[in-house]
């Protein structure tokens, strides 16, 4: 829950994560029974297992959700750049014509293709 939940650095969550895995440890140790022994240290290699698996598995998915933001971040980065670079394409395919043609032509002009392009959809 560490790594996938909290929005801090991934070193802060690491170094939350051993911190809670090793207190976990320490308290069950501590407050563990005075009797079998054998077994009380074989359940808590398997709890242990578990909080570095789950660990492991946060720190994946963590890694994966990243790049995913990544990849969004430049794609959406890419798709405004070309929006612009287009905005100014036609900018100066406006300036060109209105150079070449008189306005009121070329006034003409922009409203039969915005005509054709609004019939068009």
């Amino acid at each position: 829950m560490v790594h996938t939940m909290m929005p801090i650095a991934r070193s802060i969550a690491l170094g939350l994560a051993a911190a809670l895995t090793l207190a976990y440890m320490g308290l069950a140790i501590g407050l563990g029974p005075q009797g079998q022994e054998g077994q009380f240290y074989q359940q808590l290699i398997c709890e242990l297992a578990l909080l570095l698996s789950a660990s492991g598995i946060g720190l994946y998915y963590r890694a994966l959700t990243e790049r995913a933001h990544r990849n969004t971040f430049a794609g959406t980065r890419t798709c405004l750049e070309q929006r612009v670079k287009l905005e100014c394409e036609r900018e100066q395919q406006e300036s060109l014509l209105l150079s070449v043609i008189p306005a009121y032509i070329a006034a003409e002009k922009k409203k039969c293709a915005n005509l054709y392009l609004v019939n068009e959809d």
